[in-house]
């Protein structure tokens, strides 16, 4: 999986999704940062599902990381191979809004300090989450959800690029660094 992904983005990227699995506290801030605030204590986490969605080993084991179009086939949300999602959670609330059971996903794209995005991408977050809500275009590695956000995660270096519009929240590595210890964990904790 090394060689398949940045190590410096997972660096980042792992901490991160841990804290929002498994500590309260931090999911309730991190989402407090979204328009689905007011959801944060309800909500749970469909870790396993998830996880039963994806193919290998690894990626069973880090079942919110790099979900993407599979690469065998064009993606029905922009006809290109491979599109990809850093952090992708979903979360499901019983009873909501006329809904039996409403689901909501986080759409993460993790920017490592001092890295800019590559051409096209911080359009294709909104692009994708909306197409994958879409029960006919969502590929089979990812599981049903109504409503979704897309979150970047940066330094400050992008604090003025234009670009970050693209995304319906921005949160900043420093702010995390707040909540989580190590962060980013230099630990890459990645088999092979």
């Amino acid at each position: 999986m090394k060689n398949k992904y940045s190590w410096h983005e997972f660096l980042y990227a792992r901490p991160l999704a841990h804290a929002i699995i498994t500590d309260v506290r931090f999911r309730h801030w991190f989402l407090s940062e979204t328009r689905f605030a007011d959801r944060a204590v309800d909500a749970r986490i469909l870790s396993e599902e998830q996880a039963s969605l994806r193919t290998t080993e690894n990626s069973k084991k880090w079942f919110w990381f790099n979900v993407y179009c599979p690469r065998d086939r064009q993606c029905k949300c922009r006809g290109e191979k491979g599109i990809e999602t850093d952090i992708l959670i979903i979360f499901e609330i019983p009873l909501f809004e006329g809904f039996d059971r409403f689901r909501f996903a986080l759409h993460i794209e993790v920017k490592p300090p001092d890295k800019g995005f590559l051409p096209g991408q911080a359009e294709s977050y909104d692009r994708r989450g909306r197409c994958w809500a879409d029960p006919a275009r969502r590929p089979n590695n990812v599981p049903e959800y109504h409503d979704f956000v897309t979150i970047l995660v940066c330094g400050d270096n992008l604090r003025s690029d234009t670009r970050i519009s693209e995304f319906t929240d921005v949160i900043y590595h420093n702010e995390i660094h707040k909540y989580i210890s190590p962060y980013p964990d230099v630990s890459d904790q990645r088999d092979g």
